[in-house]
């Protein structure tokens, strides 16, 4: 792993960026991009597009074939609002990166949420597949990736 100081005061670490962020009372450590600029955002907005997605494919049960109305406009707000922030997240994270872990975490927590809210069964097989999924984000993260 190659280490060296960035113009920016930052430091690389393999393929990370960081810098320190000085406040008045502490010193943060804070992963940015090679400009300079802090990924924090980025990550947000992913937790938010995440959490959309989610809620939109656990009211598609819901809607009865788009039949009943307001669980069918959650799907569209949900929907509109997920590719929203995750348009939002593509300006700072790799296009490869970020939909590794959208589509992986909103896999997931849908999965469970169907087991928890649908009483769909819950067995070794989806346990498994929860796995791999999982384990897939984080390979992906852990190969980087330029943006």
């Amino acid at each position: 792993m190659r280490n060296h100081r960035d113009p920016k005061s930052g430091v690389l670490l393999g393929s990370l960026y960081f810098r320190i962020k000085q406040d008045t009372t502490e010193v943060v450590f804070e992963k940015v991009d090679k400009e300079g600029q802090s990924n924090m955002n980025a990550f947000g907005f992913l937790f938010i597009s995440i959490i959309s997605e989610v809620f939109a494919s656990s009211m598609l049960k819901q809607t009865n074939g788009f039949k009943r109305i307001l669980p069918s406009i959650g799907v569209v707000v949900g929907y509109g609002t997920a590719f929203y922030f995750l348009s939002l997240t593509l300006q700072s994270l790799a296009i490869g990166t970020a939909y590794a872990i959208w589509a992986g975490v909103g896999t997931a927590l849908t999965a469970i949420i169907g087991v928890i809210f649908y009483k769909e069964l819950f067995n070794r097989k989806k346990l498994f597949g929860i796995l791999l999924i999982i384990i897939g984000v984080v390979v992906l993260n852990l190969a980087g990736g330029g943006h």
